[in-house]
């Protein structure tokens, strides 16, 4: 199990993710297994989906304001 903790990096949780997914998707292990390893991907999920939002957050871009400079805008994403 990977501990989420503040030097974990989204890097790292997606591996893990990736990891617990052909685990499952091989089903050489119990139900009860499967489960605890799908409650810590859930985890890693609501980990790197926080993270993602921060970074995201941060992200700026340059666009000309009204007097034709450029200046740092929020990045929107289209959802």
């Amino acid at each position: 199990m990977l501990e989420i903790n503040e030097e974990l990096t989204v890097e790292a949780a997606l591996a893990r993710m990736e990891e617990i997914r052909s685990i499952i998707e091989e089903g050489e292990i119990s139900l009860n297994e499967s489960v605890t390893l799908y409650e810590e991907s859930l985890k890693l999920y609501e980990f790197t989906s926080a993270k993602l939002g921060e970074l995201e957050n941060r992200v700026k871009i340059l666009a000309k304001n009204s007097e034709g400079r450029l200046e740092p805008v929020p990045f929107e994403t289209e959802e």
